[in-house]
């Protein structure tokens, strides 16, 4: 299957030297025929999606265990940041499946490179041929030799084939992906974000494991805040989200927070000048912001209720908790922030 934009570009056979071969994760390539073939389709399209962002024009062909990529500006630092690649290479050189096109082909591609260096060929195959992979290692190996020596374990030039049907792909080394399961492919789900370093680091977890996210954000701390959650939300959405369009809805709080101080009222202690030992006439070792209980132990503001204190005191904890915020969960204005990624809905209260 070949993917092409409707510019036509560029043309040619795919895969050939300077184009980008895309290796699966093993979650994907685990799975049956049918979950396979919709997780590379996702995936493909994240990768078209990733490239064209980044002002990329490019062809994708997806075969049932690569992708191949060709764009006409570099590509690497898109395609790290796409769920679902294992690693990537550049292809070098490419020529006939036929073990002696082989040996001549890695000879001319990479007898300078290897010269008075120790090297080592990495050699793959899949499909039916006359030879195997150890033939492609021996061979390709015996004609590098000259000026240079053979390291195995720890070599400074690697020499990596890759046989598949009719070609053969020449590349050196490879560049590791992000991993984890396209994203998409496990539905959506939302995320409460906070502007902290925990939250945005579960999001990307998420990400990785291919659910596309929506985010809340409860603004408490005005717009400076707010500010700083945008430009964590737009680092998850433009660097992260390929494929996507998530949404962030911004929660105005600050009628939530009036309620709350305007429904607690903390009892007052009939023990006179004690109340004013602590904030909100708690008496002395009551914590902060908080009161002595009928048994004499101090109680910090929003601790629930002990069972044997008069309902009164319990009913001014509930309507402090979720039933007061619970009010302002409705209305709102769609205001777009990025052209390419996300939009913020700001939610304010009565």
């Amino acid at each position: 299957m070949i993917e092409q934009p409707s510019d036509q570009f560029p043309t040619g056979r795919l895969p050939a030297p300077g184009d980008v071969m895309l290796r699966l994760t093993g979650e994907i390539t685990t799975k049956g025929r049918r979950t396979r073939s919709r997780f590379q389709k996702q995936l493909a399209d994240n990768v078209r999606d990733s490239l064209e962002s980044s002002g990329a024009s490019c062809r994708i062909r997806s075969d049932w265990s690569r992708l191949y990529v060709r764009a006409d500006v570099p590509v690497e630092d898109p395609l790290s940041r796409v769920f679902g690649i294992s690693s990537f290479s550049v292809v070098e050189a490419e020529c006939r499946a036929d073990l002696d096109e082989i040996v001549k082909v890695g000879r001319a591609t990479f007898i300078d490179r290897v010269r008075g260096k120790r090297f080592a060929v990495r050699a793959r195959r899949a499909g039916r041929h006359s030879f195997n992979s150890q033939d492609v290692k021996r061979e390709l190996g015996s004609a590098l030799l000259e000026g240079a020596s053979v390291d195995l374990t720890d070599p400074e030039v690697e020499v990596c084939v890759e046989v598949r049907d009719d070609v053969a792909l020449f590349y050196s080394g490879r560049t590791a992906g992000s991993g984890g399961l396209p994203l998409g492919v496990e539905g959506r789900a939302v995320c409460l974000l906070s502007g902290g370093f925990d939250s945005a680091v579960a999001a990307w977890m998420m990400l990785r494991r291919g659910v596309a996210l929506d985010y809340v954000f409860c603004n408490l701390g005005g717009d400076a805040y707010q500010r700083m959650v945008l430009e964590v939300a737009s680092v998850l959405a433009d660097r992260w989200s390929y494929g996507t369009r998530p949404t962030l809805l911004s929660l105005d709080f600050d009628p939530v927070v009036a309620e709350l101080r305007r429904a607690f009222r903390p009892a007052l202690s009939a023990g006179g000048p004690e109340t004013g030992d602590v904030p909100g006439g708690g008496g002395r070792g009551a914590p902060p912001g908080g009161r002595r209980d009928h048994h004499g132990r101090g109680r910090g503001a929003g601790v629930v209720a002990d069972p044997g204190e008069p309902p009164g005191d319990r009913r001014r904890e509930r309507v402090a908790g979720p039933a007061a915020a619970g009010r302002y969960g409705q209305g709102g204005d769609h205001i777009p922030v990025s052209p390419h990624r996300y939009v913020r809905a700001v939610i304010a209260g009565p």
